[in-house]
């Protein structure tokens, strides 16, 4: 997990069909795809980082506290349970938008160089669209920081001390809940189904997911010795699937997603997450 990802705790909802197609699914919110008619309902980046800064505003940096270690006082200094969930509520909510927003104004561009069969063209694309989100996620990150005045490892160890507690675990999971209904309309979380995606149609999806899946897996090693390259070229690989079967099928990857769940087609295992929406 790099620092962006264990600084922002991605919101727990949405994936790739590849990964629907070989194993359990973990479903990602931060990490979904987006669809293009959903970008004039989205803010643009700029009236994001506009909303943040006002929204930061009414935050005010408490005193901290004295951390407890085997029930006495450990000399540690930390932000309480309270602040630290609204750190993390607006870090997680303001990263969801601008991902989303990222992701929607790349989305017909790619789909285009998939349909006009520029591979090199979606590549750019892909990876263009990868440094400016990466970019983009680090001005929310810095702005909420900034703005409220604190440093990034004392949110971090106070977080990570209070998640110790079951209950504050708890917590931030409908925190993760409440974001979700806040920032995606229902049709977003539980996408419609059109009734020519059928459990035959669902279940072709599938096969052709996880043969290309497969495929990616076999052939690239073949091709990739060094072992950070390989892994770059397999996640762009997956990430892509899910554009090629719109292109190839007509449906978004959430709306294949929800016929998998319909239908059955998720596989389980022990263990596995399963947080998708029902």
């Amino acid at each position: 997990m790099d620092k962006k990802d264990s600084i922002l705790s991605p919101i727990l909802i949405g994936s790739g069909i590849a990964v629907a197609a070989l194993c359990g699914v973990g479903l990602y919110l931060y990490l979904s795809k987006n669809e293009e008619e959903e970008e004039s309902r989205h803010l643009s980046r700029e009236a994001i980082l506009e909303k943040l800064d006002e929204e930061l505003k009414s935050i005010v940096k408490p005193e901290k506290i004295s951390a407890e270690q085997n029930g006495a006082q450990s000399g540690m200094k930390i932000y309480d349970q309270e602040f630290s969930k609204i750190v993390y509520k607006t870090l997680s909510k303001y990263a969801t938008m601008m991902k989303h927003s990222l992701n929607s104004q790349s989305f017909e561009q790619k789909i285009e160089m998939l349909r006009d069969e520029d591979d090199e063209g979606y590549r750019k694309i892909f990876f263009e669209s990868e440094k400016e989100e990466i970019s983009a996620l680090k001005k929310v990150t810095d702005k909420v920081l900034k703005g409220i005045g604190i440093m990034e490892q004392d949110y971090v160890f106070s977080l990570n001390y209070h998640s110790k507690d079951a209950e504050f675990k708890k917590e931030l999971m409908a925190i993760q809940e409440e974001l979700t209904q806040e920032l995606f309309t229902d049709d977003e979380i539980n996408p419609p189904l059109p009734d020519d995606l059928t459990a035959e149609v669902a279940q072709e999806i599938k096969d052709f997911a996880k043969e290309s899946t497969e495929r990616v897996l076999r052939e690239l090693p073949q091709k990739f010795r060094d072992a950070n390259i390989l892994q770059n070229e397999i996640s762009f690989e997956v990430a892509k699937l899910d554009d090629v079967i719109f292109v190839k099928y007509g449906y978004k990857n959430k709306v294949v997603l929800e016929a998998f769940r319909k239908y059955n087609l998720l596989p389980q295992q022990p263990g596995a997450a399963m947080n998708m929406p029902s």
